[in-house]
């Protein structure tokens, strides 16, 4: 079972988790039959929110790690990313995530120093006390070996991950930066082969007239995901470009270089 952080917005247990959505779902099949019979209509809207409700929790998944599960939490991804680039301590990390991620992360300070407590249980963070002048000791944390295991892990896991009520996506994109471009181009386009399926699954669902309420959550979700696939189709396009152009700038520049190391061995 994983840890909880002081505003209790950690991730939740998988087996508990499956269990209220379980109940959630009987009583609202029960509460659906009865919207429609008081209204004299036959169509039930169980079936829509069930397709719906897969946006609406985040997938329960476990990392596993030398000192136990870690949920994939984007906020973790978020946490390692900064530190792979160098070792921070906790008041730089929450003011950098302030002033600069806020419409990304709404992270809160106490629940990131929860978060990175955790990740130096789980052996991904380490924490050093440093001291400057007269100032109180702070905490610094660095990234290990089994964190940038981990960072990639997430990193790729949150880029393919659809969930719409998540912000991983978004946080995943900004350090695509620490992936090599093919792979990159790999992911985004399984990425858009899950929002083509899901897409398709929508399209499936039979129209209800007598519920405008639930076609219009259904187009907005539509429109939601042809979005997404368009600006993936754009920035696939782009990415395969540069890397044209890039082979095509080494093909020609390699009959006029000198032997190289690896050539001369």
């Amino acid at each position: 079972m994983s840890e909880t952080s002081d505003d209790n917005d950690t991730a939740q247990d998988p087996v508990d988790d499956g269990r209220r959505r379980q109940c959630w779902k009987r009583r609202h099949r029960r509460r659906s039959r009865v919207f429609g019979a008081s209204r004299g209509r036959s169509f039930v809207l169980s079936d829509v929110t069930d397709a719906l409700t897969q946006w609406s929790f985040v997938t329960s998944m476990d990392l596993t790690t030398s000192q136990g599960a870690l949920p994939v939490d984007e906020r973790h991804l978020l946490l390692l990313g900064l530190l792979m680039a160098q070792s921070q301590h906790g008041y730089s990390i929450n003011e950098f995530i302030e002033r600069n991620l806020g419409r990304v992360s709404r992270m809160k300070r106490a629940t990131a120093y929860a978060l990175l407590e955790r990740l130096e249980r789980k052996g991904l963070a380490r924490m050093d006390t440093e001291t400057v002048g007269n100032y109180p000791p702070r905490k610094v944390y660095s990234i290990t070996p089994a964190g940038r295991e981990a960072f990639f892990t997430l990193l790729e896991e949150l880029l393919l991950d659809t969930e719409q009520g998540s912000s991983g996506a978004e946080i995943a994109l900004m350090f695509v930066d620490w992936l090599e471009r093919k792979r990159v181009l790999t992911l985004l386009k399984q990425r858009a082969e899950r929002l083509r399926a899901l897409t398709a699954q929508l399209r499936a669902m039979p129209n209800h007239k007598d519920a405008p309420g639930v076609e219009y959550a259904v187009q907005r979700k539509l429109a939601l995901l042809q979005a997404e696939q368009e600006w993936l189709a754009q920035v696939v396009a782009r990415l395969e470009s540069a890397a044209e152009e890039r082979a095509g700038s080494n093909a020609t520049e390699s009959p006029s270089r000198g032997p190289s190391a690896n050539d001369e061995a």
